[in-house]
């Protein structure tokens, strides 16, 4: 099953805007305004003697300033062309930054279970802090969830076109006139169930090719080939 053009021009046109450095400096300010709740609460903690006892302590409010300056350089970077922020490697501030925020996000989810218990008395603000929290994770995967390499080369594409694609694309909002996708600047065919040399927008097409069946009398016919192709200026642009 393929898109049709609209929908090719509207995935292009979705993937790109999520990620985009418009969307990732949204992130990043829904995580500055998690980092601040933290801040507030280890101060107000201090302020009351409460440093041993509260949730939050220095050490995990340095952790996630840590990964606060992750995003702030990913965004930076982002803006400058560099896409080697979303991949899972050195180069990967935002695959940095996405740690601390996520393993508060678990911690949060275990406490509300009961798996965890904290001194909530002497722990401030904890509600914003859950709040912030919440919002700054929502906004994240919003973007993250297409476009951050996975952590393992074979693990399958973050995005794939089926059902869910096509459902998902009738409830976003589109101008009113897309361009077309640009065709490819190098011809990169991958196979059905190979791995893909690099990250980026990869479309699945239907490859034709001309092959002589049976002996040297039979007539030219066609293969039919599934794979994927990689178009320009997407994700692996700067890879």
């Amino acid at each position: 099953m393929l898109p049709t053009d609209i929908e090719r021009a509207q995935i292009f046109f979705w993937l790109k805007k999520v990620s985009s450095a418009t969307a990732w400096r949204r992130i990043f300010e829904f995580y500055r305004v998690w980092t601040v709740s933290a801040e507030n609460s280890l101060r107000v903690a201090d302020e009351n003697g409460w440093a041993g006892k509260t949730a939050i302590p220095t050490s995990d409010y340095a952790l996630i300033l840590k990964g606060l300056a992750h995003c702030e350089e990913g965004v930076i970077r982002l803006s400058k062309g560099d896409k080697r922020v979303f991949k899972f490697d050195a180069n990967g501030e935002f695959a940095m930054a996405r740690r601390i925020l996520f393993h508060w996000a678990e911690m949060t989810t275990r406490i509300e279970q009961g798996e965890n218990i904290i001194d909530e008395s002497h722990t401030p603000l904890w509600t914003e802090f859950c709040e912030t929290l919440t919002s700054a994770c929502k906004a994240w995967q919003e973007c993250a969830m297409h476009v951050l390499e996975p952590r393992y080369l074979d693990d399958p594409g973050l995005t794939l076109y089926g059902d869910w694609l096509r459902n998902e694309l009738t409830l976003l909002e589109f101008p009113d006139y897309l361009p077309c996708p640009p065709d490819p600047l190098h011809n990169v065919f991958i196979r059905t169930g190979d791995v893909i040399p690099s990250s980026g927008i990869w479309e699945p097409i239907d490859e034709k090719k001309s092959s002589r069946l049976g002996d040297k009398n039979s007539e030219i016919g066609e293969l039919v080939t599934e794979g994927l192709r990689i178009l320009p200026d997407s994700l692996s642009s700067s890879l």
